[in-house]
């Protein structure tokens, strides 16, 4: 066989394997093939050497770290590699290998630099795709800027979801069957990573029953496709749903399944630990600051060896507000606040004004338990801000929660009349998620299961 037939059919066996989740052989079969293609110069050569440098990062995404990496298999370098594709598409030139570059330097900002430079770079991959013509770049590239500009902007972000639900409707609608062939051996993954960020967005608006669908379709994608990374993270997202819909049963039986899975084969994955740090928060909204404890303490501890900026502030914040819990043995106010105010620092940095909402939020509830009122409502009103500029619903956010925490803090300095309105808009939320839910036994678990909801609608 020719030796450019050789390296096809490498990469061919090495993108099989990862379509199948078999992660380690694709990253070895990828990584071996590497540097015979670093030497070569004709074109077709180099758009190989391009895909492989893309198939290495996908392969490996499970490990990525912004820690630094020892380079041991799994592990990479991967801002290294990603380097390597901008050089590769500046050398190639053309708008495909462009938009190639610049998605997987968005993937590697979003954990790295900050949420506003990922977004710019998967806005310029999906305005290159479009302009190479290729449909399946340009839903890789849609399906996470709009994942990423919820953080920003809700409304923005579902457009942007619902223009790659639409290519990707498209694209089955020209291609049929074919879709099941070798060409298109990423399809169940770009369609189980779309129907996640979708049914997340549908949860972020308050929409529980689309979004739990959603969610449920990526996940059993995911699972019959042996994809752990996909499966890790739609568990994630399906269980933050369960959460806050009062489910707290359902959501630590499929975390600690998930949990158990990808132990066996990634247990150092910061996606671990952020399954492991929302199993610990489930338990807190349950009433089991103990039992939390330990699993939040050991995502924290896998975070710190190998840390994602995605990730980390997250459950920096879950530490935190399980340090704060008046029943918890290890509480701890002033490690509390300390947390939370590197939280909030570090997201004005990186663009997660997600975390930093509800950092404020909790920092509210630190200064109110020390007797600082003034303090309270000063962070209390910020994140309603902050908030509201954003259009009033962020990921990863109970709306409803940053206003009943502006009610606390303003009836704990006697703003009756404030209170009272951020009290009115708290419920609204609640109500109006409440009626998403078309099962009466769910819309009772969550109205009465969930602390913050019980407590708000409890109010005089």
């Amino acid at each position: 066989m020719p030796v450019a037939d050789e390296a096809f059919h490498q990469h061919s066996q090495a993108l099989r394997a990862f379509a199948e989740g078999h992660y380690r052989d694709a990253v070895r079969g990828a990584r071996n093939l590497l540097p015979g293609l670093r030497t070569a110069r004709d074109p077709a050569a180099v758009a190989l050497r391009l895909d492989t440098i893309r198939l290495l990062l996908d392969a490996s995404e499970l490990w990525w770290s912004t820690g630094g990496s020892t380079g041991a298999e799994p592990e990479l370098a991967h801002d290294d590699l990603v380097d390597e594709a901008g050089q590769v598409a500046a050398t190639a030139g053309d708008q495909r290998s462009r938009a190639v570059a610049a998605l997987l330097r968005g993937r590697h900002l979003v954990g790295s630099d900050g949420l506003g430079q990922a977004v710019a770079a998967f806005a310029e991959a999906a305005r290159l795709a479009e302009e190479a013509g290729d449909d399946l770049l340009l839903l890789d590239a849609l399906t996470l800027q709009g994942h990423h500009t919820v953080g920003r902007s809700i409304t923005k972000g579902a457009t942007l979801l619902a223009e790659a639900q639409r290519i990707a409707e498209r694209i089955a609608e020209r291609h049929g069957p074919d879709t099941t062939g070798p060409a298109f051996a990423h399809w169940t993954l770009r369609i189980a990573k779309l129907d996640c960020v979708r049914g997340v967005a549908e949860f972020d608006l308050g929409h529980f029953d689309t979004g739990e669908r959603l969610l449920r379709q990526a996940h059993g994608a995911a699972t019959a496709a042996g994809l752990h990374d996909q499966r890790a993270t739609s568990t994630n997202y399906l269980c933050q749903l369960l959460i806050a819909a009062g489910r707290f049963g359902e959501a630590e039986a499929a975390l600690t399944q998930e949990i158990d899975l990808l132990g066996g084969y990634a247990a150092d994955s910061p996606h671990q630990a952020y399954n492991r740090a929302l199993l610990g928060k489930a338990r807190i909204e349950d009433a089991r600051p103990d039992a939390a404890g330990p699993e939040i303490e050991t995502a924290w501890a896998l975070l710190k060896k190998r840390p994602h900026h995605g990730i980390l502030t997250l459950v920096r914040n879950y530490l935190a507000e399980l340090l704060l819990q008046p029943r918890y043995t290890g509480r701890d106010l002033g490690t509390a606040e300390n947390l939370l105010r590197e939280s909030a620092r570090e997201c004005r940095r990186t663009g997660f004004q997600r975390s930093e909402v509800a950092a404020l939020c909790l920092l509210s509830l630190v200064r109110q338990d020390l007797g600082d009122g003034v303090a309270a409502v000063r962070h209390s009103t910020e994140a309603v801000r902050l908030l509201e500029a954003a259009g009033g619903t962020m990921p990863a956010l109970r709306t409803e929660e940053v206003y009943y925490r502006h009610y606390a803090a303003l009836s704990g300095v006697g703003r009756n009349i404030d209170a009272a309105s951020a009290l009115r808009e708290a419920r609204r939320c609640i109500l109006a998620k409440a009626d998403s839910i078309a099962d009466p036994g769910l819309r009772t678990t969550f109205l009465r299961q969930v602390p913050l909801n019980r407590a708000a609608l409890a109010e005089e």
